[in-house]
């Protein structure tokens, strides 16, 4: 996985993954990946790494929290965290100002997110 250090995009659902190898963070060119359906618990903090991130798919999994590496996800413009024990978003989430649509696991009830100070005021928050 290391050797994919041009990787723009790559789709990984269904594979069962239940953690992603530190390898990951040499994905700098990375803009587009698709983790959904998985059993991932959690995220390396090399996800940091990946700023040229536009899109994620991490619905599905098993995630109670992410990285506050995910904060250098600054061009990030859609994020899906359906079906994931996740209570709140790190802090770090508040550099997210390209963010376009959050799709949110039931575990954070629409009614009492506070959207973060940097996010654009148009975002589509959309819960399960």
């Amino acid at each position: 996985m290391g050797r994919w250090t041009r990787l723009k995009e790559i789709g990984l659902a269904t594979n069962e993954l239940t953690e992603l190898p530190p390898a990951v963070g040499q994905w700098m060119q990375l803009g587009r990946i698709v983790l959904s359906d998985n059993r991932l618990i959690s995220l390396p903090p090399a996800v940091g790494q990946w700023t040229q991130l536009t899109f994620i798919r991490l619905d599905e999994n098993e995630l109670k929290e992410l990285p506050p590496e995910v904060g250098q996800w600054t061009r990030l413009e859609t994020i899906d965290l359906r079906r994931n024990p996740l209570t709140e978003l790190p802090r770090e989430a508040r550099n997210w100002s390209s963010l376009r649509k959050i799709q949110l696991p039931a575990t954070i009830p629409r009614e009492s997110f506070v959207i973060p100070t940097g996010w654009p005021r148009n975002v589509e928050i959309i819960d399960e």
